[in-house]
């Protein structure tokens, strides 16, 4: 929705973009929800009520919008005519970007992660994100139920798959650490 479109102006469009399109904040800065979500983010009125410094979207539709940082690593999911297998996914360039979002946040940053539906790959996204910044934070069930959508979870293989990426990932910084003698 943009400004223009909505009949009681900006202050009342993004009291209604807030609460329609779902955009949530699922963490200190770390903010969840779908490309209407992003597609949303021309509007300057609506990036300057957001603050977002980043915006990441691992969707299938190719877009970022201008006037703010953006990243688009589509994340494969098991539905569809998506990617039964999950063989697509970057899990290396998607654990880079999940790291520069940490970065992002560790400054204070606010930012926005995105899929088409907002309701799956977000949502993995975004746990793997609390799962690198915070290293006791496993992705685990728990950590799952509480960032999904009440009606709807993200997909479970995707989860897993995810998670077994966050894992690998801290296995090798931890034998990086021991290989140096940090420890």
């Amino acid at each position: 929705c943009r400004v223009k479109d909505h009949p009681k102006g900006t202050e009342d469009m993004l009291l209604w973009y807030g609460e329609v399109d779902g955009v949530r904040q699922v963490a200190e800065g770390l903010w969840q929800g779908d490309i209407h979500d992003l597609n949303s983010l021309k509007d300057e009125k609506v990036r300057e009520h957001y603050g977002f410094k980043l915006a990441v979207n691992v969707g299938s539709t190719n877009w970022v919008p201008r006037g703010i940082p953006s990243f688009h690593v589509p994340m494969w999911d098991e539905v569809g005519e998506d990617d039964p297998e999950r063989v697509k996914n970057d899990w290396l360039m998607l654990i880079d970007v999940a790291i520069i979002v940490v970065a992002a946040l560790v400054r204070g940053g606010r930012v926005l992660v995105v899929c088409d539906a907002g309701l799956s790959r977000s949502v993995v996204f975004c746990g793997m994100v609390l799962s690198l910044q915070n290293s006791e934070q496993p992705m685990n069930d728990e950590l799952m139920y509480a960032l999904r959508d009440a009606e709807q979870g993200p997909s479970p293989q995707l989860w897993k798959d995810a998670a077994r990426a966050v894992d690998v990932f801290w296995d090798g910084v931890l034998k990086a650490i021991d290989m140096a003698g940090v420890r």
